[in-house]
């Protein structure tokens, strides 16, 4: 005869388990950085999963289809960084995760576009010689470095902030060396080069009349290094006639070689004047990486008519 008490668990034991959850498929979502979902050539995207709350181990595989040769750079599982090919010139793409749990198989893709330049800026390669007709030189750092003073009759001079340090001087083949140090996460520092005035004396210069700016960037010490493009508006109420800064959202790398950007000012934010410029420089942040210190070579900064 079945003991009682026996039977009575093996009773409660069979409703708990028919009670218990059953396995569900993984549930999540893949992101992208930037957001947008959008990346050029010479960029890099980063994907990744978002789960929520859902924490049951899972097994991931994943694929990348693309428009333009993509090289993962890191990641693991759901994680990767991909850097698009320097030539891309557009297209599109596709990553597909492939995630597998207790409760069977989660298939999720996400678009992305490839684009031929970021809004900000355009990457263009090598140094032309001649130079254009329709660049107007601001600096081209044949002597200017040691004289402080640009083409246009500017000074060029140095900012720090939190412990970080800059310094100028000329460079080989007639370019401008910016050595910096940046000892802390929040150490910035940076160069600038007025358009007009000298030390402490900048005046307004009107650049409406051209499309873009320009300046060519490389390494100097063969390491790779971020850098961020400002650019000043002069106000005369402000202290040090200091108006409102653009900084660019995305940090330039610069490389073992040169790499020529060219800015389109119609995309400096909404509101900015034109015609009262007071600077143009270059700056690095602690926050960036790549390094608390090191040194990047500059050459023909000029805008485009």
């Amino acid at each position: 005869m079945t003991n009682p008490s026996v039977w009575l668990c093996a009773v409660l034991l069979g409703l708990l388990a028919g009670c218990a959850p059953k396995p569900v498929p993984p549930r999540f979502a893949v992101v992208t950085d930037p957001a947008d979902a959008q990346v050029a050539g010479g960029r890099t995207i980063r994907f990744s999963c978002n789960r929520g709350l859902d924490r049951e181990p899972v097994e991931y595989a994943t694929k990348l289809d693309s428009d333009c040769p993509m090289k993962q750079v890191d990641g693991s599982g759901c994680l990767a960084t991909y850097e698009v090919g320097q030539d891309c010139l557009g297209g599109k793409g596709v990553y597909t995760v492939t995630a597998k749990g207790k409760g069977g198989t989660t298939i999720v893709s996400k678009d992305f576009t490839l684009v031929r330049s970021l809004a900000s800026h355009e990457v263009l390669p090598d140094r032309p010689d001649p130079l254009p007709g329709a660049w107007k030189l601001m600096d081209t750092f044949d002597g200017t470095v040691e004289k402080k003073t640009n083409l246009w009759q500017g000074f060029i001079g140095t900012w720090t902030f939190k412990s970080g340090s800059c310094q100028v001087e000329p460079g080989p083949e007639k370019t401008l060396k910016l050595s910096y140090k940046l000892p802390i996460g929040s150490s910035q520092c940076g160069f600038f080069e007025y358009l007009l005035g000298g030390e402490g004396k900048s005046e307004p210069v009107d650049v409406s009349g051209y499309t873009s700016l320009t300046f060519q960037l490389r390494s100097a010490d063969e390491r790779q290094h971020k850098v961020r493009l400002e650019v000043v508006q002069w106000d005369k109420l402000a202290e040090y006639n200091q108006g409102p800064v653009f900084t660019g959202k995305e940090a330039l790398v610069a490389k073992p070689y040169w790499r020529r950007y060219e800015y389109k000012l119609s995309e400096l934010p909404e509101g900015f004047n034109l015609k009262a410029i007071k600077s143009i420089g270059l700056s690095l942040d602690g926050k960036d990486g790549f390094g608390q210190d090191g040194a990047v070579l500059v050459d023909n900064l000029a805008f485009i008519q």
